[in-house]
């Protein structure tokens, strides 16, 4: 008989339940956010306060985000929790930070003022620690030129950096600046106008800041099929506007 995908999740759910709470003791629920080829993002409930809880299949990566985690003093910036090893995977638990995903497209002046500083705030925390990955430097431009070419607001972002001349193209930990790396909207959370929590760090790579925000827009566009790319455009003139100004 087969099995549908929808029982495979709730089997992996409760194989998943059933570990934490043989680890922690006690009543735990665990609710699913979303799922990923190889990774699985849910709440916990009964563990004292609630848990923000990632099971991803990349044990360096979640190590590298664990001690990042560890360390952080940004208030929207999530502390780790706990970080196990599970039938072949990592299970992550940080504290949980509530907010509202809020789409580029629909971001006001404030929002996007907030979301600059923020990234900004978490790249200079990054910068000179140990946490970020490698990262293949000719890949990194070629996939930030095809961005460039194929998108107009993306190359208003990325111009400079596709303008260094190939022999320079050197991305060492001691000259190198640090991306997110999967960084976009369903990874932070706004309350209000401002940022609540940011959430993902298993991509934190060398790179350019500017590749953190472009892959947002691109990722959004790409994925939901938004039309035309004149909210896009609005949005690039008021990061711009901020950015050029020197606001954050």
């Amino acid at each position: 008989m087969k099995t549908d995908i929808g029982s495979k999740a709730d089997v992996f759910a409760d194989r998943l339940r059933d570990f934490l709470r043989e680890k922690f003791g006690g009543e735990i629920c665990l609710s699913r956010i979303s799922s990923y080829e190889d990774r699985t993002i849910f709440r916990m409930d009964g563990y004292g306060s609630p848990a923000f809880v990632k099971v991803t299949s990349n044990a360096v990566a979640a190590r590298r985000a664990y001690a990042y985690l560890g360390r952080t003093r940004l208030s929207f910036v999530p502390k780790a929790r706990f970080l196990l090893e599970w039938e072949g995977r990592s299970v992550m638990g940080m504290d949980w930070r509530d907010g509202r995903v809020v789409y580029p497209e629909d971001m006001n002046e404030r929002q996007c003022l907030s979301l600059l500083r923020a990234h900004k705030a978490v790249l200079d925390e990054l910068r000179g620690s140990d946490c970020a990955g490698p990262i293949d430097a000719g890949a990194l431009y070629a996939e930030v030129a095809g961005f460039a070419s194929r998108h107009r607001f993306a190359g208003r972002f990325l111009r400079g950096l596709v303008d260094i001349p190939e022999e320079e193209r050197t991305l060492s930990p001691a000259t190198a600046t640090v991306t997110i790396g999967d960084f976009h909207c369903m990874n932070y959370a706004f309350d209000g106008d401002g940022i609540s929590a940011f959430y993902d760090f298993d991509c934190i790579q060398l790179g350019s800041p500017a590749q953190d925000l472009t892959y947002d827009f691109i990722r959004r566009f790409r994925k939901s099929g938004v039309s035309g790319g004149a909210k896009f455009e609005n949005l690039t003139e008021r990061f711009m506007q901020i950015v050029n100004a020197g606001e954050y």
